[in-house]
């Protein structure tokens, strides 16, 4: 094999050697491992390991020679149950309590994974129609204070309804700030594989 979109086969050996021993992590923990061990960035290292995953579930002859025979995993995006949802919400409300905005609140939830923090961004907004999940949090002590910040306290304080309307102005902005970056890594993604898979094809056809 003299290349994979681009990617050289030293760089498909290596990193299927360090995945034998990494089956049970998250993938975003293993691409952030590799890329750290490596010295390389870690979007490169998910370029590579999905174009590795993509290749291995088309050939078993690329499987047998650097995957001992096995398919790649490759992560499915499932929707948060409502335990989930509600865990979400916690998490994010008492970091907004230490005075963080929302976006540095899931940024930190999810460990930089902008996918995964705008997933948790999007859910958190949505579940600001959930008058049950509210009605719940409220009565655990969720609520908001001053300038939307909210706090954790045992009195029950502002309606349902005022207690996040301001909280949605601001998810709105800071959704929108986080949309944009998303869509630009994702352009870049898209214009990459579109030049890898292009160039493999002109290396075929040689």
């Amino acid at each position: 094999m003299e290349s994979l979109y681009g990617f050289r086969e030293k760089d498909v050996k290596a990193l299927a050697e360090f995945l034998k021993n990494r089956k049970s992590e998250p993938l975003t923990e293993v691409f952030r491992s590799y890329a750290l061990s490596a010295g390389k960035e870690a979007g490169t290292v998910r370029n590579l390991y999905y174009a590795m995953a993509k290749k291995s579930a088309e050939s078993e002859e690329f499987r047998k020679k650097y995957l001992g025979g096995k398919r790649m995993r490759v992560n499915e995006i499932k929707n948060f149950s409502r335990e989930e949802t509600a865990d979400i919400m916690k998490k994010i409300l008492l970091k907004r309590n230490e005075g963080k905005s929302v976006r540095k609140a899931v940024g930190e939830l999810s460990k930089g994974n902008m996918k995964l923090a705008l997933r948790y961004q999007n859910k958190y907004r949505s579940a600001l129609s959930d008058g049950e999940l509210l009605s719940e949090l409220k009565s655990q002590g969720f609520d908001f204070g001053q300038n939307a910040q909210p706090r954790r306290r045992g009195k029950r304080g502002a309606n349902t309804n005022g207690l996040y309307s301001e909280a949605i102005a601001i998810l709105k902005k800071e959704n929108a700030g986080l949309k944009r970056e998303l869509s630009k890594v994702k352009s870049e993604n898209e214009r990459l594989l579109y030049r890898l898979i292009s160039k493999e094809k002109k290396d075929e056809n040689l």
